[in-house]
């Protein structure tokens, strides 16, 4: 079994890994507690391959890719595009319900970003 770890430290966690060394443990960086949870956890980073997605000229908005949660800056997302006086495009799913519903949602109509949804394959290259 292999479990990528892409969370910061938590310390129930970490006993758990701890608990179990048959299962090989792979972070996203090093910074993420994590990778700080077990001795000899191999690190893989994300990576974008920049020849995959294509290079276009200025669209006149900005976008956010990814998943609402907390952690992604969500929130600064939009307080950028506002403070830029530019639109904001989300493409994305919100990950935590209560957070999106008290924290997102109420920015995203207040200042009229546009969502588009999740995206994936040709669409998200685009």
């Amino acid at each position: 079994m292999l479990c990528t770890l892409h969370h910061d430290f938590d310390a129930e966690l970490t006993d758990l890994y701890r608990r179990v060394p048959q299962v090989k443990l792979i972070a996203i960086s090093r910074v993420p507690g994590a990778a700080r949870a077990r001795q000899g956890v191999a690190v893989v980073h994300h990576g974008l391959e920049p020849s995959r997605f294509l290079c276009l000229p200025e669209q006149g908005y900005l976008l956010f890719l990814g998943r609402y949660d907390r952690v992604k800056g969500v929130t600064e997302a939009i307080e950028v595009a506002v403070r830029a006086g530019v639109p904001l495009v989300m493409a994305g799913a919100p990950h935590e319900r209560e957070y999106y519903q008290e924290e997102v949602a109420p920015l995203i109509a207040k200042h009229g970003v546009l969502e588009v949804g999740p995206v994936g394959g040709e669409r998200r290259r685009r």
